[in-house]
């Protein structure tokens, strides 16, 4: 049997969307996964987001080196952590007027930006982010930026709205507070997809709220407080998913179903997602969904493609590798039309592969090499255009004539294997 209850009666579902968000159990780990169409899109443990990361405490500079342009500041539990003073562009220092210099002694206001990552020390910025669904908060930044993937009619009309709202000046400055430090706006890509700018302008006024009590209350609070925790590992993940590509979240645990209640109505705005809460104990969430063989699948060196053809997909400790073999197409090895179509195929493989793994820097694919330099234009720029969908950055750089593609991913989580090992 299966409880169902709703965030809002009235919630709104994404037409032909049949993608399901499940946050289980597996492995004494919180697992939050994507699925559509019974085939699995993202998965992320608990422990696999980067520990701290978005948090934000009072700091103290211990000590300033010049020549590295960085300094070193404790946070609370006397944990010594590396702030880079690129990444200080308007520090909002707590214990006097700043002057364009950071020196030992000064306590500000600062954010995790990586953590720990084997011999590297805790990163920070003390240019203080705060994201919502729609919008993100900067400091570093005066202006307003809008997600590359966002039409351009819409981004006019996005520009109005901030604009007719005195949000936004007419050259695209952002108005700040005098007692705040500067900040700017980055419109998400979700916006594309508000059904009204009512949305947009909630989220604004909520993060402007969160956003100027934050540094207020921070003139006031002792060094080493936290001002702000990070983001639960469910939550995180949530915020790596386009909401357009589920209609639902279903949990079997009782109390993160709680959480998750509050977390929507605090972040859905009117769009309000449908909450489960599975409660067969008979037959669990696992076996329903085949979670286990999902992540086995996920963690296989070999991909097989419909065509026969299969990826090899070997990550080492500078890059990971992506080969490409025909396998059971051999016999069309010598036709080029196939060649590419093999190679289209990897490469629609490969972008799901990507976000799925949560593989990050340096990515080399080895396609079935080509002959023909329109094919590997035309393959370059499909692969091109698959990854842009991506909500973590990639870039795809350039083909070589042994087809040999170079892309890049950012690094914001660990990969799903070493979330789960």
């Amino acid at each position: 049997m299966e409880t169902v209850n709703s965030v809002n009666n009235e919630h709104t579902s994404y037409a032909g969307s049949q993608g399901k968000v499940l946050v289980t159990k597996y492995h004494n780990k919180l697992l939050t996964l994507l699925i559509k169409d019974n085939r699995l899109l993202m998965a992320a443990a608990s422990g696999g987001n980067l520990g701290k990361v978005g948090s934000i405490y009072i700091g103290k500079v211990k000590r300033v080196v010049k020549n590295m342009d960085a300094c070193f500041v404790e946070i609370a539990g006397k944990e010594l952590c590396y702030l880079p003073f690129s990444a200080c562009k308007y520090p909002y220092l707590t214990n006097r007027k700043y002057d364009g210099r950071i020196m030992e002694g000064d306590e500000l206001p600062v954010q995790i930006a990586a953590d720990t990552m084997k011999s590297k020390q805790t990163t920070l910025t003390a240019n203080i982010s705060l994201a919502g669904r729609l919008l993100v908060f900067t400091v570093g930044s005066t202006r307003v930026n809008l997600s590359a993937k966002i039409p351009r009619d819409r981004k006019n009309a996005i520009i109005s709205c901030l604009q007719q709202q005195d949000i936004v000046t007419p050259d695209g400055k952002v108005i700040n507070p005098a007692d705040m430090p500067p900040f700017g706006i980055i419109v998400r890509t979700e916006a594309k997809a508000a059904e009204s700018d009512n949305l947009l302008l909630t989220e604004y006024h909520n993060l402007y709220q969160e956003f100027c009590g934050l540094f207020r209350n921070a003139a006031h609070r002792a060094c080493f407080t936290c001002l702000k925790e990070p983001l639960k590992d469910y939550q995180a993940a949530l915020q790596q998913i386009y909401q357009e590509e589920y209609s639902e979240i279903v949990t079997d645990l009782p109390d993160i179903y709680e959480e998750l209640e509050h977390y929507l109505k605090e972040q859905a705005g009117e769009n309000q997602i449908n909450l489960r809460l599975y409660a067969d104990k008979e037959y669990s969430l696992q076996k329903l969904y085949s979670i286990d063989s999902k992540i086995k699948e996920a963690l296989s060196p070999r991909v097989w493609l419909k065509s026969g053809a299969y990826l090899i997909i070997e990550p080492t400790e500078a890059l990971t590798v992506i080969d490409v073999n025909s396998g059971k197409c051999e016999a069309k090895k010598g036709v080029s039309a196939s060649i590419l179509n093999i190679n289209m195929e990897a490469a629609r493989e490969i972008a799901i592969q990507l976000r799925l793994r949560n593989l990050s820097g340096i990515i080399i694919v080895d396609f079935i090499n080509m002959q023909m330099e329109e094919h590997q234009d035309k393959l370059l720029g499909y692969f091109k255009n698959l990854v842009r969908n991506d909500r973590t950055k990639t870039v795809v750089v350039d083909i070589t004539p042994l087809g040999l593609v170079e892309l890049t991913r950012k690094k914001v989580n660990k990969a799903l294997k070493e979330q789960l090992s």
